[in-house]
């Protein structure tokens, strides 16, 4: 049991950094009726300011810092069209098909063994196929990324008391007995 739990959420919003601009903010774009997806609590669509040339990747980036253990990592994922993620540059997801931005081609990815404590920067990376038109062929990234972590301090091993006889901080040593209570 945790006592106490944390939750880390990024979702695709316009806070989100473009890379493929030189690091301009991410705008919200309107969904095509194409796009069906859907991800509670993640309802804006994303892409990059200006217009993209054909089969441009364009990368958006977001930093998140982890201070416990974590206990899951999970990324859902839409995209018009195929996208790969990273974190700290090292690629933990993707999915090259065309279609991922109807309900049933969304993503979910446990990317829990590639997370940990510290900071980190996620980055997504989409592929829009063919030309830019908002109208024939749009571009968008829908997504959220739920970190669950836990900060409850680490206790020291049950024997500290066995040398020196001074408990760490917080716990104190059992009288007649090896190991260490609160």
């Amino acid at each position: 049991v945790c006592a106490n739990p944390e939750n880390d959420t990024l979702i695709s919003d316009t806070t989100n950094n473009t890379v493929a601009t030189g690091g301009s903010p991410a705008v919200s774009v309107v969904p095509h009726p194409a796009w069906t997806a859907v991800i509670p609590g993640s309802t804006t669509w994303i892409w990059e300011t200006g217009p993209t040339a054909t089969d441009e990747i364009v990368a958006f980036e977001q930093g998140l810092t982890i201070s416990g253990i974590v206990l899951s990592a999970q990324l859902d994922i839409a995209s018009d069209n195929s996208y790969e993620v990273f974190i700290d540059g090292v690629s933990v997801a993707a999915d090259p098909t065309d279609n991922n931005f109807q309900i049933a081609t969304q993503d979910m990815h446990d990317l829990t063994a590639d997370v940990t404590a510290g900071t980190h920067t996620l980055r997504i990376e989409v592929k829009n196929v063919g030309a830019f038109d908002a109208s024939s062929n749009p571009a968008g990234l829908l997504y959220k990324f739920v970190v669950d972590s836990c900060n409850d301090p680490v206790p020291p091993p049950a024997d500290a008391c066995s040398t020196p006889t001074v408990a760490p901080a917080g716990y104190r040593c059992r009288r007649g007995a090896r190991g260490l209570q609160r």
